[in-house]
């Protein structure tokens, strides 16, 4: 599932610029994506775009890896927010 991901500061404050990324996996708690260039921050705002478009999901990022020529970010999911407007990635 394609996303803009948001880094984030500690008050959920825009912090870099957004970047379109895919979801890998899933579950109730947590996000795999996957993303062209290392992500190095700790914080980020998930726009899903399909079949959720609009919702806003605010997660912590637990690991960054490479995989291949791509980069693997595994996330944890702490809350879903409202009333956020998408970015353009």
């Amino acid at each position: 599932m394609p996303v803009v991901v948001q880094a984030v500061n500690e008050r959920f404050c825009p912090c870099a610029p957004p970047q379109a990324m895919v979801i890998r996996d899933y579950s109730s708690r947590g996000l795999g994506m996957v993303n062209e260039h290392p992500f190095e921050h700790p914080r980020v705002l998930v726009h899903l775009t399909f079949p959720d478009e609009g919702k806003v999901l605010a997660a912590e990022v637990r690991w960054s890896r490479a995989l291949g020529p791509f980069y693997h970010v595994g996330c944890e999911v702490i809350g879903k927010l409202d009333g956020v407007p998408a970015p353009a990635a």
